[in-house]
């Protein structure tokens, strides 16, 4: 046992010894000096030998090298260039030149082994070398395969056809023309997941037919594998391949074409992904994904997503999503959810979502949803049914509230009120003026709506109003609120009086508009000394309802 030990342990010292030639490091500054010298200098600072043949290499010629504790094999490709090889053997180094890799060509025709007719836009593909072809309109393929790789497991793939499985050993005479057997279907199942995404533009102008097509045809085939690196679609580390293939790492120079990721996905230019997208993606132009977002996505111009989000997305100009959304989905100028939201949709300008808002919208200009339970901002708002808050100018809710009524008040004779959101809370677009007196009144406001029957309901109301002159200059900025009494004279229109406390704070800016300050003064006894003004008021008129 102790023998058997003892010559294991020298065996491994020696393999061990042997695999580390390459590595040990050396220190020499020559100049104009033969490479035989050279490499003479490096056998006795490292130890070994060098074994080659005269004729490899001039062994004459001279060179000039300063290396500082390198390893040997990177001053060896710096001395002799990339097209040698090094192996090792005990104490040598064998220098030889590079064997260009050799390739096996299987070159085939497809044909339909019922009517014998040609098989076009089938799969030709190995799942665990990745690599892949096309058969033409004719049925005729090519596939080169590395000698390495033989013998190689082949699967032919074509939507209508069951798979085919063959293996290549590296001769053609036994492979000349492949039959494949058509596969029986209910057309209700013939269901090709995502193509409807996948036709899109993004999809059609930045991923070739061809790969499209491999897409379609392999579609129940992915593999999961560690990284991938790509230059554009079809030009990556698994090749034609990419679609079908999950990475924890993906990095895309221009843009990608994956099957999926499940850790970080960069590109310079756009990202498209048949699948799922896990923890994080990010692209300088759009990220296309056919399945989840599950994670943090990132859009320099787009983002599209075929299925659900859980996470953020950030786009630059416009995000979709065509299922859910659970979390925050931001946009410089769109927002889209073809389902429902739970979380926060915020955008420069419009948020749109066809089913359930539960959360906030924040808009710039629109936002729209079938239901909400939460929080609407934004210049216009629109939900069918609403269980939360719109707050802007003008607020569209099929069960709520929209009135407009024309009142007088110790400020201005006429006012025109539009009042839009639900009855518990609403907001209040004022616009009035004074006939003759070229003064105007523009106001926003909320309020809340209570109901004692079916003819009496009153309306608590405060808001910000400004008076202006007709030079639109040196308005003066007042507070307003008032108890509106309504009686409803039939199902939509009502009557209104109501007493109202106003005031106001004097803009030093005022008094040199005669014209709107003599107005104030009659209206409000205003003085200039006087900062702030407080008066006790009046408003009443008439309101339409236009909703019940």
């Amino acid at each position: 046992m102790r023998l058997f030990l003892l010559t294991f342990l020298l065996v491994l010292s020696f393999q061990t010894k042997a695999q580390k030639l390459l590595q040990k490091r050396v220190s020499l500054t020559v100049q104009n000096r033969a490479i035989k010298n050279v490499l003479a200098d490096i056998e006795n600072q490292g130890k070994f030998y060098f074994s080659y043949k005269s004729d490899l290499f001039n062994a004459d010629s001279l060179v000039s090298v300063k290396a500082h504790h390198k390893p040997v094999d990177e001053l060896l490709y710096q001395l002799l260039g990339e097209s040698m090889q090094f192996k090792e053997i005990n104490d040598y180094i064998i220098i030889q030149k590079t064997v260009p890799e050799k390739y096996h060509t299987l070159y085939s025709r497809l044909i339909d082994s019922e009517n014998q007719e040609s098989i076009d836009l089938a799969s030709i593909y190995s799942k665990t070398s990745l690599i892949s072809s096309l058969s033409d309109d004719d049925g005729y393929f090519k596939l080169r395969v590395r000698e390495k790789q033989l013998p190689v497991h082949l699967t032919i793939s074509r939507m209508g056809y069951y798979d085919t499985t063959l293996v290549f050993r590296g001769t053609v005479s036994d492979i000349k023309l492949i039959a494949l057997r058509r596969k029986p279907f209910v057309l209700d199942e013939a269901v090709v997941t995502y193509s409807k995404n996948e036709r899109r533009f993004f999809g059609r102008f930045f991923v070739s037919s061809k790969l499209r097509t491999h897409a379609q045809n392999i579609n129940h085939f992915f593999v999961s594998l560690p990284y991938q690196i790509s230059l554009v679609p079809g030009a990556s580390t698994h090749g034609k391949l990419s679609s079908q293939v999950e990475n924890k790492v993906s990095l895309n120079l221009v843009g990608g074409y994956t099957g999926g990721s499940k850790g970080v996905e960069l590109a310079g230019v756009f990202n498209i992904n048949r699948r799922d997208i896990r923890f994080f993606q990010a692209a300088g132009l759009f990220n296309t994904v056919l399945g989840h977002v599950n994670g943090v996505q990132l859009g320099g111009f787009a983002n599209t997503v075929a299925d659900s989000l859980r996470g953020l997305q950030v786009g630059g100009v416009f995000n979709t999503v065509n299922q859910n959304v659970t979390g925050i989905q931001m946009a410089g100028l769109y927002n889209f959810v073809d389902k429902s939201v739970k979380g926060v949709q915020i955008s420069g300008a419009i948020n749109q979502v066809k089913d359930t808002v539960t959360g906030a919208q924040l808009a710039g200009i629109f936002n729209s949803a079938k239901n909400l339970d939460g929080l609407q901002i934004g210049l216009i708002n629109k939900a069918e049914h609403s269980t939360g808050v719109s707050i802007g100018l003008l607020n569209f809710i099929k069960n709520g509230k929209a009135d407009i009524s024309l009142a007088t008040s110790e400020i201005v004779p006429v006012s025109l009120r539009i009042k839009t959101g639900q009855q518990r809370f609403y907001t209040m677009l004022a616009l009035g003026f004074a006939p003759g007196q070229r003064v105007y009144d523009v106001g926003l406001g909320v309020g809340t709506e209570h109901r004692f029957n079916k003819k009496w309901f009153a309306q608590a109301e405060i808001g910000q109003f400004t008076l202006l002159s007709s030079s639109l200059e040196n308005g003066q900025s007042y507070f307003r609120l008032n108890t509106e009494l309504h009686y409803a004279l039939s199902q939509r229109i009502s009557v209104f009086a109501a007493p109202a406390l106003s005031a106001l704070r004097l803009n030093e800016n005022v008094s040199q508009n005669e014209s709107l300050f003599a107005y104030l003064k009659e209206r409000t006894n205003i003085d200039p000394a006087d900062k702030w003004k407080l008066w006790l008021g009046f408003q009443t008129g008439l309101s339409y309802r236009f909703k019940n």
